[in-house]
C-alpha cells in the first residue's frame, strides 16, 4: 500500500488559491474514482475537485472555510501500489555555494533611521469573517468576503442592510459605487442607489453609480462578457472621482 496525495488543481486562468466551501468525504472513508471528494470557491465559481485514484481517505488539507493555495495538499489517501506520497515529500538538490568574492567592496554610507510608522493590521488568509454554522453556504466569493471583512461590514446584514455602515461610508468619501451580476433594470443596486439618495443627499460629490451585468438574456457561453468586470467598474471610479 502507499500513500497518494491529491493536490488543489489548477480550477481556473488566474485563479491562485481557493476556499474549501464542502467535503463530500471524511476520514476513513473508502472512495472510488472520480468520486467527488470536496466543493471549493473560487473568486469565479465553485468546483467540485474528484478523486483521481481509488483509495482510503487518510486526512483532509483542511476544515471547511480554509483557503489554499492551488498545488497545496488538499486529501492525502491510502492507496494501492506506490502512490506519491515519496516523491512529494524529497527535498530539492542544494545548489552549489557562490563563489568567494576576491575584493572586498566598499562600505555603503549609513542611510539616515527610518521614522516609525505604526504597523498594519495583517491580514489572515484563512480568516474571511465570523465562522459560519455547519452546512451554511458562503454569501459571496473569498475576494467578497474579505473586503468587506475589512471595511468592517458584515454582509449577512446586506438583507435587512446596515443602513447606519452604509451612511457612514457615503458621508466619508462623498462617492458611491454599486456594483452586481443582475441586470440593471429592477436589480438590487436600484434599491441601495435610492437608499442612498435619501439619506446621504447633502454628502454625494457625484451621483451614484451602478455597475452591472446587461440588461439581455443571460449568455451562459459568454459569462465573463456580462458580468462587470473591472474595466467597467474602474470607469465608474474614475467617473465619480471626477470635478
Amino acid at each position: 500500500m502507499g500513500t497518494r496525495i491529491v493536490k488543489l488543481p489548477d480550477v481556473g486562468e488566474g485563479v491562485a488559491e481557493a476556499e474549501i466551501v464542502e467535503w463530500h468525504v471524511e476520514v476513513g472513508q473508502s472512495v472510488l474514482e472520480d468520486q467527488i471528494l470536496a466543493a471549493v470557491m473560487t473568486d469565479k465559481a465553485t468546483v467540485e475537485i474528484p478523486s483521481p485514484v481509488a483509495g482510503k481517505v487518510l486526512a483532509l488539507g483542511g476544515e471547511v472555510g480554509t483557503t489554499l493555495a492551488v498545488g497545496a495538499e488538499l486529501v492525502r489517501l491510502e492507496v494501492a501500489g506506490e502512490g506519491n506520497a515519496e516523491v512529494a515529500a524529497a527535498p530539492r538538490e542544494a545548489a552549489p555555494p557562490a563563489p568567494a568574492r576576491l575584493t572586498t567592496p566598499p562600505p555603503a554610507p549609513k542611510a539616515p533611521a527610518p521614522t516609525p510608522v505604526e504597523a498594519a493590521t495583517p491580514v489572515a488568509r484563512g480568516s474571511l469573517g465570523p465562522p459560519r454554522p455547519a452546512g451554511e453556504k458562503p454569501l459571496a466569493s473569498p475576494a467578497v468576503r474579505r473586503r468587506a471583512r475589512e471595511a468592517g461590514i458584515d454582509l449577512r446584514t446586506l438583507l435587512p442592510y446596515d443602513l447606519d455602515t452604509i451612511v457612514a461610508s457615503v458621508k466619508k468619501t462623498g462617492r458611491c459605487v454599486v456594483v452586481h451580476e443582475a441586470t440593471l433594470t429592477s436589480g438590487y443596486g436600484a434599491e441601495l442607489s435610492a437608499i442612498v439618495q435619501e439619506n446621504c443627499f447633502y454628502n454625494l460629490e457625484a451621483p451614484v453609480m451602478r455597475v452591472t451585468g446587461w440588461d439581455t438574456p443571460y449568455p451562459h457561453a459568454q459569462e465573463w462578457d456580462d458580468f462587470p468586470g473591472p474595466a467597467r467598474v474602474g470607469r465608474a471610479l474614475k467617473a465619480v472621482m471626477e470635478p
